[in-house]
């Protein structure tokens, strides 16, 4: 116990240095965008511990952003970069602090103007997280990926404008109520190409996280092997189409079952008819001549309407 006291402390103690960070550039379509071209950066990388502010939405006070009137074209299906800075001018080798480990996220609210549209209020919906995973955290995965974190933008959403929002928590010091870190953007993006077949349930931000939360009030030196709760909502219809896309592939990538069996039933088929032949010839080698059977029926057709009567209702 004072061991992890001591990881704690340490850790807070850490986060008042050169260890916060900001989503500073999205990536998409094989363009990296300038630094705050389409999203609200702010000018400090602090980050919000209060998760009923209404900055928690796009960030905010005490870290003001800054608007701006550009909107980035993105692809529905594709999957685009947020990248990640400790500073607006920072570069790949200074993300975040090493010891600021804690799940990756990303949400999307559909908007009628992406530059104009308010942040907070209901709408959101999430549509990316990386917790904990084989021992590493996606905020490790990132900060060693040179600030890249990697969304999938859903194919079956409506096209129009959206607010994405790149989120990292850092949970070094999340030991007590308020202690968790949250680092967090909104870009402004105008998705094409969708197909528009889901109507993804949708939350409040803020209000999809409670300060109580397991993912986000942990002890993570002492959590031991433990799984780890992503804070927020997954939407059903991502595991849906998850499952979907899992079954339409199994089809698309293994038709060989399909094709193969047709021949397998006749082959089947031949196999019995060819057992039956022999075995009727075997028996009616040791029987005195008849009539000549028909296959598959015998003599079936031969027997009278009175017989097949007596056959009928002598059977148990």
């Amino acid at each position: 116990m004072r061991t992890n006291a001591i990881l704690s402390l340490a850790a807070s103690v850490a986060s008042l240095a050169s260890a916060h960070t900001i989503f500073v550039q999205l990536e998409s379509g094989g363009t990296t965008y300038p630094v705050s071209h389409g999203i609200r950066t702010p000018s400090y990388d602090g980050p919000i511990q209060d998760v009923s502010s209404d900055s928690l939405a796009c960030n905010g006070p005490p870290n003001p952003t800054t608007p701006s009137d550009k909107i980035i074209d993105v692809q529905a299906g594709s999957t685009v970069t947020a990248v990640w800075r400790h500073t607006l001018t920072s570069g790949a080798d200074d993300v975040m602090d090493a010891s600021h480990k804690g799940p990756t996220l990303a949400y999307l609210k559909k908007v009628d103007s992406a530059t104009s549209a308010a942040g907070p209020g209901n709408g959101w919906f999430k549509i990316q997280q990386d917790g904990l995973s084989g021992g590493v955290w996606g905020t490790s995965k990132v900060i060693e990926n040179g600030g890249l974190h990697s969304i999938k933008i859903p194919d079956c959403l409506a096209d129009g404008q959206y607010l994405l929002r790149a989120e990292m928590i850092a949970l070094h010091a999340a030991g007590s109520s308020g202690g968790a870190q949250l680092y967090m953007e909104c870009a402004q993006i105008n998705i094409k190409g969708g197909k528009a077949t889901a109507s993804p349930q949708t939350y409040s931000i803020p209000g999809i996280y409670k300060a109580n939360d397991p993912g986000l009030l942990i002890n993570i030196y002492s959590m031991g092997s433990s799984s780890y709760v992503i804070p927020g909502k997954t939407p059903d219809f991502l595991t849906l189409k998850h499952l979907s896309r899992k079954n339409i592939h199994s089809h698309d990538e293994n038709p060989m079952p399909s094709l193969i069996s047709l021949p397998l039933a006749l082959a089947v088929v031949c196999v019995l008819l060819l057992a039956k032949y022999l075995w009727t010839r075997s028996t009616q080698s040791r029987l005195p001549p008849g009539p000549k059977p028909l296959p598959l029926i015998d003599n079936l057709h031969q027997v009278s309407k009175s017989q097949l009567m007596m056959i009928c209702f002598a059977s148990p």
